[in-house]
């Protein structure tokens, strides 16, 4: 799977952090729904903002298919984005 280096880049620390909470499985989740996003940069970019306030309770990044609907909504609305970042640690 190809990403663009601008969608890579926010998403590297973002893997280390999966790794270190027990979420290292679900990377392959994060990066499939990255490159299917309608805008791939952005949903990298807003996916990251969301997880520095933490990962809720983990299940949207552990379930494929909710992890890429959620990375699909971030590729394509910041003001969806804005409101989970609003939304802090109960951001899912």
């Amino acid at each position: 799977m190809d990403l663009p280096a601008d969608a890579l880049r926010p998403l590297l620390p973002l893997q280390e952090r999966l790794a270190a909470v027990g979420l290292g499985p679900a990377w392959p989740h994060v990066t499939a729904g990255v490159a299917q996003a309608p805008d791939p940069v952005l949903a990298a970019a807003n996916l990251s903002r969301v997880c520095e306030h933490g990962f809720g309770s983990r299940k949207a990044l552990q379930s494929a298919r909710t992890c890429a609907d959620l990375l699909f909504v971030l590729g394509a609305s910041q003001f969806l984005a804005n409101t989970l970042v609003a939304h802090a640690a109960d951001w899912e």
